[in-house]
């Protein structure tokens, strides 16, 4: 039982093994004793393929290094509850300069004019009694605050980074109000949302004239106010940025623009600016991907309104995000995508110069087979030559008439089909008409001959040969033969006195007889039957002798010893008709005491 289960999942193993092998080999045929033909067309032409795939290999590759060339998708989103995005020195640069219409700097600060700056929060909140979004502008609910941005004439160490640097040194950094140092390092400004999200922060720069009040006396007369202010410039150097996607590392670069504004006494101006958030994730790792975020603020709208002064300020500007968002999905060529592309472009490049030289290459091929199996007749129109005779000044001697007319047929039976190129596409073409049909019979020859059904006739007909020429006990011991033993050559010498070599000579042996298909039970008794017939036959011809030496060692002693056995029982020939019977009697699997 189980020996049987053990079978079951054998037979198991194995149909599952050759059902899901797909690296299963195929045997191959061989031609002109090579594995494949091969010709100086395709060997150049695979050097040409090689070569433009190996270029581009190249070139991907160092695209890959470079990362010159990003593939870049863009996308828009419509945000009202952005997160927060804080403004720091080094992300965004924010200064304020008054000036006449002479572009001459006003020093009047707390005099003729207030500037200020103010970060501001709005907030919605929802009411859990009633459901309802209730928006409430009062401060003490600090649900909507403006909380003041200190700002002082900005100094060399207010700028951080090269930019801040090369741009301002040549400024009068005196007149130009920048946000306290401080302020911006421990608790930045932020801008996040839309007025209509659940919270809003946004920034405000307010220019109004110095008034006084009972707190503060300082301001100039109104009249002069007036003068001074009656028309100037409200400048502001403000943070953009240019998208830059082509640059590997980052892919934006930061500027410091100068927007000039003018004001009047007589009028009040609102400027609103819109800064749009763009966030890039790149994706550069060679072999798996990655995710790096990039984040920047560009300026995306800039609007104006003016109308009479409305005793409130000259300039009210405030800075707000847009309400959209652009995602940049920036990702480079991989290894495996070059190398898949690499199999398109080798793959295409094959079947193109394909459908070009095999035709060609065709050509060669069967030329070449033809000129093995085949002789072909001399193209020239030679006609039979009678009596020639060549009468020689000097010794008058007289060529052989026979001797010209066999060489004359020599010729014409050993001449062969030209394997050049220039005259295969004469053939392929059909400029040589005769040799074009002469080409295309041997053609039809070979590929009648590598017909399978033909094949299998041939086989059969060797079948019917081996039952023809071989009597039956030889016939029997045909399934018998060894199967050649690829040996070394020089213990192939050595083993000659003992074994005997074929006439292609190579050594022939058996195997073993536990791993012998054909030697099995039901045929063991016929095999032994002929096996000492022969043996003990007087009359045996030279086939016989063959058949006899050829046998494996351990099978002709196995045979010995129960030709010995039966001897002992009952002295009977192998001729006797009761040997046979006696044989069978006495031949039981299990008893067989085989050979170690």
């Amino acid at each position: 039982m189980f020996d049987r289960s053990k079978n079951v999942f054998s037979r198991i193993a194995n149909s599952t093994i050759d059902t899901f092998d797909i690296f299963g080999q195929l045997p191959t045929f061989r031609v002109l004793d090579k594995s494949k033909y091969t010709s100086v067309v395709g060997c150049c032409m695979t050097f040409l393929i090689g070569t433009a795939t190996l270029i581009y290999l190249v070139t991907e590759i160092t695209a890959l290094l470079h990362k010159a060339e990003p593939k870049v998708v863009t996308s828009e989103l419509q945000i009202f509850d952005s997160t927060s995005f804080p403004l720091f020195n080094d992300n965004f640069t924010l200064a304020v300069t008054i000036a006449t219409k002479n572009s001459e700097p006003i020093k009047g600060q707390m005099k003729y004019y207030n500037l200020s700056m103010s970060h501001c929060v709005r907030e919605r909140l929802l009411n859990e009694t009633t459901g309802k979004v209730q928006v409430s502008l009062k401060q003490k609910q600090k649900v909507f605050s403006c909380s003041p941005l200190p700002i002082a004439p900005c100094v060399a160490e207010d700028f951080d980074n090269e930019l801040q640097k090369e741009f301002f040194k040549n400024t009068r950094l005196g007149v130009v109000q920048c946000i306290n140092r401080t302020r911006l390092r421990n608790n930045p400004p932020v801008l996040q949302g839309q007025i209509s999200g659940y919270k809003y922060q946004y920034l405000v720069i307010e220019l109004s004239i110095c008034k006084n009040t009972t707190e503060y006396q300082g301001c100039a007369p109104i009249d002069e106010i007036k003068k001074v202010l009656s028309a100037g410039h409200y400048s502001v150097y403000a943070s953009d940025y240019l998208m830059q996607l082509n640059h590997p590392d980052t892919p934006y670069s930061q500027l410091i623009n100068l927007d000039i504004n003018s004001f009047s006494i007589s009028t009040s101006k609102m400027l609103q600016w819109t800064y749009r958030i763009s966030e890039t994730h790149t994706d550069n790792g060679f072999l798996f991907s990655t995710d790096q975020v990039d984040l920047n603020l560009k300026k995306q709208d800039r609007r104006e309104y003016t109308e009479l002064y409305n005793d409130d300020y000259l300039v009210y500007h405030y800075i707000q995000l847009d309400y959209k968002e652009t995602i940049y999905q920036r990702s480079y060529i991989k290894i495996q995508t070059i190398l898949s592309k690499i199999g398109g472009i080798w793959q295409l490049f094959m079947v193109m110069a394909a459908l070009i030289i095999n035709p060609l290459i065709n050509n060669l091929m069967t030329i070449s087979i033809a000129n093995e199996l085949y002789r072909f007749p001399n193209s020239e129109n030679q006609r039979p030559q009678n009596i020639e005779i060549i009468n020689l000044q000097q010794s008058d001697q007289v060529i052989d008439v026979q001797e010209q007319i066999r060489r004359t047929r020599e010729i014409n039976t050993e001449e062969k089909l030209s394997t050049s190129i220039y005259e295969s596409l004469l053939i392929l073409f059909g400029c040589h008409k005769k040799k074009k049909k002469m080409f295309a019979q041997v053609k039809q020859e070979i590929l009648s001959q590598m017909d399978v059904v033909k094949i299998i006739q041939k086989l059969h007909e060797v079948d019917l040969l081996k039952f023809i020429l071989l009597n039956d006990e030889q016939y029997k011991l045909f399934d018998l033969l060894p199967k050649p033993i690829l040996q070394d050559e020089k213990l192939q010498m050595e083993d000659m006195g003992n074994d005997l070599i074929s006439e292609a000579g190579f050594q022939k042996s058996f195997r073993a007889i536990n791993n012998n298909k054909k030697l099995q039970s039901k045929n063991l008794k016929d095999y032994y039957c002929s096996f000492s017939s022969l043996q003990q036959d007087k009359r045996r011809s030279s086939v016989d002798d063959k058949l006899l030496s050829m046998i494996d060692r351990n099978i002709v002693q196995f045979f010995e010893q129960i030709q010995m056995s039966q001897q002992r029982q009952g002295n009977l020939s192998p001729l006797d008709p009761f040997f046979r019977s006696r044989i069978e009697e006495s031949i039981i699997e299990p008893k067989i005491q085989r050979p170690k």
